[in-house]
């Protein structure tokens, strides 16, 4: 397969729908739609056989980076925003985590390099060598694409749930294992499903289907279960897991004893050893049993809330250059907010939609679910961004709302600026050269304009 440089663009929703509604009556002869997922047959993004299929001036496109067999109708383009239409009409997931970290095990680097997946699209010749140019895209369904370090287009992946087939040219559901999916609440597994036709490993992490190795290599059972990440493309083993907490109390309990002394046996006990073997009768601590495969043994909910919140991010790219199919990186731009006095938001904060106080409270806010508002005393665990405040109102008199992180304005004004190596906000009295001076939509600036940026699923803004 011939590499293709492709851009990706995220919404602020946890699934994104695409624009385009089924419509049978719009069906070219010889299609036969599916009526339930994805645009009409002859429509954008919609199945076709020939180009007459497809309507206003579209052609029909035949697989995706120039593999596969799947057609559609998509049109002609110049540069990668004349695509944006064409990936609307597919899936993108997020928030994913970009690192995980395995039960019991260190943490992991997700394959995907990105926190959405998405087919991608790319404005490239229609064959190989050809000169006509039009968007495609990058993977096929049930696929998402892979960036490297950089943010460059590096291949496709298997959704999590699913596997090639033995001939490698398609993915399809691996009812066997769970996955990142299922951490999603019931509503947006639906939504997979409804509008996508993406299947979700459903069955709840039990006795019956969860790995118990490591509990019973030390004879400690919770009786909890959960689907463990343990693949860097996002798949799981349901799996017996417990707390630092109650290992500890469970090796408390193998080494405490219940004893019961008759006190007359003890005081008339002439023995110089043992006559606590004589007179008491000693059983260790009870502790919980290894659970049993039935039908209500260990069932555990696998759901984590909706985090409900923004799910754009920034990440590196470049402008068409007219000659060689498009290898910009595009999330759509962001926007200007004004702040709340006295508090700034706290994305992915459960309930949504909650605001910490400033100078008091910091957000922090982990790769993955809910983030919280702190005392601002208490410290975000080390791979948590730290939110401090917005912008200058959120800090004392005379000081900035500091951005850690470097600001970069992308050249392509359709697409969104972002941030390298963000690592949360802070007041401080000057922000650093390498450092990002935070403002809204209410202000705030020094010195320079309010532009809005994207980053770490928020759209904020730098001063510039």
């Amino acid at each position: 397969m011939r590499a293709l440089r492709a851009s990706i663009l995220v919404f602020p929703l946890l699934l994104l729908g695409g624009g385009c509604e089924t419509n049978e009556t719009n069906a070219p002869a010889g299609i036969n739609p599916d009526s339930s997922v994805g645009p009409a047959a002859g429509q954008l993004g919609g199945a076709c056989n020939v180009d007459g299929d497809c309507t206003n001036g579209m052609v029909c496109v035949q697989g995706s980076g120039y593999r596969g067999t799947d057609k559609y109708c998509a049109p002609r383009c110049t540069a990668i925003k004349d695509c944006m239409p064409l990936a609307k009409t597919s899936y993108v997931i997020g928030p994913v985590p970009t690192t995980f970290t395995p039960f019991l095990g260190e943490p992991t680097k997700s394959a995907f390099g990105t926190d959405a997946l998405s087919r991608g699209v790319a404005c490239a010749p229609r064959t190989e060598g050809g000169s006509e140019n039009v968007c495609m895209f990058a993977c096929s369904h049930n696929e998402a694409l892979v960036l490297d370090d950089k943010g460059e287009f590096k291949g496709c992946y298997c959704l999590p749930g699913y596997k090639l087939t033995a001939s490698k040219d398609a993915c399809v559901f691996d009812n066997s294992h769970c996955s990142i999916f299922s951490y999603a609440d019931k509503a947006s597994r639906e939504e997979l499903k409804s509008k996508w036709n993406i299947d979700v490993y459903s069955t709840p992490c039990n006795a019956c289907n969860s790995d118990m190795s490591a509990a019973d290599s030390l004879g400690c059972h919770t009786g909890a279960f959960f689907c463990n990440i343990n693949d860097t493309q996002l798949n799981g083993t349901c799996t017996e897991y417990f707390t630092v907490a109650q290992l500890d109390a469970c090796i408390k309990s193998k080494t405490s004893f219940d004893c019961a002394c008759d006190s007359g046996c003890l005081d008339s006990c002439r023995e110089s050893l043992g006559c606590a073997d004589i007179c008491c009768k000693c059983k260790e601590a009870s502790s919980p049993k290894r659970p049993v495969c039935d039908d209500d043994a260990g069932v555990a909910d696998t759901s984590v809330p909706d985090t409900g919140a923004d799910t754009s991010v920034g990440d590196t790219g470049t402008t068409d250059t007219g000659t060689t199919p498009d290898t910009g990186i595009c999330t759509t731009p962001g926007t200007l907010h004004k702040t709340v006095p006295g508090s700034f938001y706290c994305p992915f904060v459960s309930p949504a939609g909650t605001y910490c106080t400033s100078q008091t409270q910091h957000c922090c806010q982990p790769s993955m679910g809910s983030s919280s508002c702190d005392p601002i005393a208490t410290p975000c665990a080390a791979t948590e961004t730290d939110w401090r405040c917005a912008d200058a109102t959120h800090c004392p008199s005379g000081q900035k709302c500091c951005g850690i992180g470097t600001f970069v304005k992308n050249p392509d004004p359709m697409c969104a600026n972002y941030a390298t190596g963000f690592k949360g906000t802070k007041c401080a009295t000057s922000c650093a050269a390498t450092e990002i001076e935070m403002c809204s939509g209410t202000g705030g600036c020094s010195a320079g304009t309010c532009t809005p940026f994207t980053t770490r699923a928020s759209q904020v803004g730098a001063c510039r």
